[in-house]
C-alpha cells in the first residue's frame, strides 16, 4: 500500500512538473516585437550619456551603437572601432590654435581634438545642432 502511495505522488508531482512552461508571458504577447530581459536593478537612464550601470547598458546596446568600444579580451583595456571607421588620434592645439605635434609637452597644450569618421550606411537621428540653412550652411555652429 505504501509503495503504491508513493509511485501515484510521483505520478502525479510529474504530471504537474511538466505542467509548468517557465514562460512568465501571456501567450498574447509572443510573436510581437517585445524584447523581454531580466536585470538586478531598476533602469534610470536609457540615454547613453547618463547610463552607468550593466542593467541599462543591456538595453541600451539594443538600440544605439556607440564608435567606439573596449576590446572584450584585451588588458589593458583597448579601444577598439564600433560604428567608426577607425580609433580617432588626437590632434593637439595651442592657445592660439596652432596644431602641435603628437609628442608636444602636457603644458603647451590648450584643447585637442578628435575627429571621428562613421562607417557608411550608418545613420544616427538627426540634432539640432546640425541643422543647415538653405545654403547648407551650419545655422548653430558659430554662436559665438
Amino acid at each position: 500500500m505504501r509503495s503504491i502511495t508513493k509511485t501515484v505522488f510521483l505520478i502525479i508531482l510529474a504530471f504537474f512538473t511538466g505542467a509548468c512552461d517557465n514562460n512568465p508571458y501571456t501567450a498574447s504577447l509572443s510573436g510581437k516585437n517585445i524584447l523581454f530581459s531580466a536585470f538586478s536593478t531598476r533602469i534610470k537612464y536609457l540615454d547613453p550619456a547618463r547610463a552607468y550601470s550593466s542593467s541599462e547598458y543591456r538595453f541600451i546596446r539594443q538600440i544605439y551603437e556607440p564608435p567606439l568600444q573596449y576590446h572584450y579580451l584585451k588588458r589593458p583595456y583597448t579601444l577598439i572601432p564600433s560604428s567608426a571607421t577607425e580609433v580617432p588620434k588626437p590632434q593637439y592645439f595651442d592657445a592660439n590654435g596652432n596644431v602641435l605635434p603628437e609628442d608636444a609637452p602636457v603644458a603647451k597644450i590648450d584643447h585637442t581634438v578628435y575627429e571621428i569618421f562613421i562607417k557608411r550606411g550608418i545613420k544616427y537621428q538627426p540634432h539640432p545642432g546640425f541643422a543647415r540653412d538653405a545654403q547648407e550652411r551650419f545655422i548653430y555652429h558659430n554662436l559665438s
